[in-house]
């Protein structure tokens, strides 16, 4: 039985070890993201009696995401499902004055990995759905420009997020995205398509990090 005691103590030492390395998989948090948005886009002009289009830019793109996500993970796993949504507000402006303000809501799925016990990686699909007003100074050529209308956008990102104390996270995230916005105003309508890569900056709460239960 003796003999025994140092093959117990090594196998109970390999249990702790692996208890310890397994991460489990839990999100529930409210966030706070803020973003910095590609600012090229394409445009098409069409009125009553002509119609142009072109590639332009915006001087600079801002956004702000406020919402929350939550996990589905089996007990025990290091991997699960997510899903969140975002109440979402852009901002751009245009050189020579102006710009665009944009509202919507976004949805997202996805999933997600824990790397340890404060690092985790995830990726999420998105969709946006909301509305827009665009002002474009006057120039020689053209006469100041006002319109407004509804946007659909889509994203792809991959983000890390790290836990530096209990309940306070904070977030690095990277993807793409691609936004058709349809505007019209005095007669003119405007259908801009914005595309690019984005990198987003943001702090999460963790309103409950108990793992999921077998029960």
């Amino acid at each position: 039985m003796e003999a025994n005691i140092p093959a117990m103590r090594a196998l109970s030492a390999l249990l702790a070890v692996g208890c310890v390395g397994a991460a489990e998989f839990v999100v529930r948090d409210a966030q706070v993201e803020l973003v910095a948005l590609p600012t090229s886009f394409s445009y098409e002009l069409s009125g009553s009696s002509a119609s142009t289009s072109g590639d332009d830019g915006f001087k600079s793109g801002t956004g702000l995401r406020v919402g929350t996500r939550w996990s589905w993970s089996m007990p025990g796993s290091s991997f699960g499902a997510l899903a969140g949504a975002d109440l979402v507000a852009d901002g751009f402006t245009y050189s020579g004055g102006g710009g665009m303000a944009a509202y919507g809501l976004r949805g997202a799925l996805g999933g997600g990995w824990a790397v340890s016990d404060r690092w985790q990686i995830l990726g999420e699909l998105g969709a946006t759905y909301g509305r827009a007003n665009l002002d474009l100074p006057g120039t020689a050529s053209a006469p100041a420009q006002s319109a407004a209308g509804s946007f659909l956008g889509y994203d792809a990102r991959l983000g890390a997020s790290w836990q530096v104390a209990r309940g306070l996270n904070v977030g690095l995230s990277a993807g793409w995205l691609k936004t058709s916005y349809a505007l019209d105003g005095a007669g003119v309508n405007i259908d801009l398509e914005r595309s690019g890569l984005f990198v987003g900056l943001g702090i999460s709460w963790r309103i409950d990090d108990a793992p999921p239960t077998l029960e």
